[in-house]
């Protein structure tokens, strides 16, 4: 088991999660930092410009599958605004409640170690909710 099996389910249920609406077959939502309309999934399958982006990067282990850092991005913000790390805190805040990134940025300083176990229990579980939500929302994994 790897990390990059954790991170495709937990990409796929990030961006299952911010769906915020459904329209003629067409699933979008919007980027939390530039709050551009996304379409993350439509008939064609995955948008690649709908982005699971992170407000601490993905390098920093004990948060890089943390809910609450991670959210739907469009590809400029995510790709080349470098995640756009400031105004991906003020959404945090604004969504989770004051405080919220604060205590994400003190979480990622921790050490945090995975092994085999570890990765393949975190594969399962995003992997179970993001099927669920798949379900749920009419669309095909």
């Amino acid at each position: 088991m790897t990390e990059k099996t954790v991170d495709k389910w937990f990409s796929k249920f990030i961006r299952l999660r911010d769906i915020e609406d459904t329209f003629d077959g067409v699933n979008w939502g919007n980027c939390c930092t530039c709050n551009k309309l996304v379409i993350i999934h439509s008939g064609n399958g995955w948008n690649p410009n709908a982005h699971c982006g992170h407000f601490i990067t993905r390098d920093c282990k004990s948060t890089r599958y943390d809910e609450q850092n991670a959210h739907l991005q469009c590809g400029r913000c995510n790709t080349f605004k470098s995640g756009k790390q400031y105004e991906h805190g003020l959404f945090i805040d604004k969504k989770y409640g004051s405080g919220t990134a604060e205590k994400i940025l003190i979480k990622s300083k921790q050490l945090c170690k995975r092994n085999r176990n570890d990765l393949k229990w975190l594969s399962d579980h995003y992997r179970k909710k993001a099927q669920g939500l798949a379900k749920q929302k009419g669309i095909k994994l």
